[in-house]
């Protein structure tokens, strides 16, 4: 029976989560520390608000977390024992130069490199607007993208010092 199990155990597939934590993980926080980023419901968000409860009948001392989702804006909570450690998502943040936008809503890009990128969609909404319209007045801008769990999505731009 014993040698059953163990076989199993190897055989067991790894779901596409768990091989994404084992990869991609960058860090570990206890979560009674002060508030950054963690998956909430699978997603990256941004902590702003960590509340502790007292400890109940069923034994841990909880923690009641709020969370923003970094691309979305959505609100998320949870509630978790304090005394375990949450993962925290790697959060990159680049700045590439506004070179053209197509019709299709994609942007072309210049990298610190010099080499160009055409992979990243103009954002819905009012930031997309404003891009659209300083790029029409002629302006030089430079846009600001949030990268985390293999989505990247520009979050904001400035005029670039001529």
């Amino acid at each position: 029976m014993i040698e059953l199990k163990g076989e199993l155990d190897r055989m067991r597939k790894v779901s596409q989560w768990d091989q994404y934590e084992e990869t991609h993980q960058k860090d570990q926080k206890k979560q009674n520390k002060e508030p950054g980023n963690c998956y909430v419901s699978c997603r990256p968000a941004k902590v702003i608000e960590t509340l502790p409860s007292k400890t109940g009948k069923h034994g841990h001392e909880k923690m009641h977390i709020t969370a923003i989702d970094i691309f979305n804006e959505n609100k998320y909570e949870t509630i978790q024992p304090s005394s375990h450690k949450i993962s925290v998502p790697e959060v990159d943040r680049s700045e590439y130069q506004l070179i053209d936008l197509t019709d299709d809503g994609f942007c072309s890009l210049m990298l610190s490199n010099g080499s160009i990128r055409e992979d990243l969609w103009l954002p819905d909404g009012d930031i997309g607007d404003a891009i659209r319209k300083q790029y029409e007045n002629e302006k030089s801008l430079l846009l600001s993208s949030t990268k985390a769990m293999g989505l990247e999505q520009i979050m904001s731009f400035r005029q670039m010092q001529d």
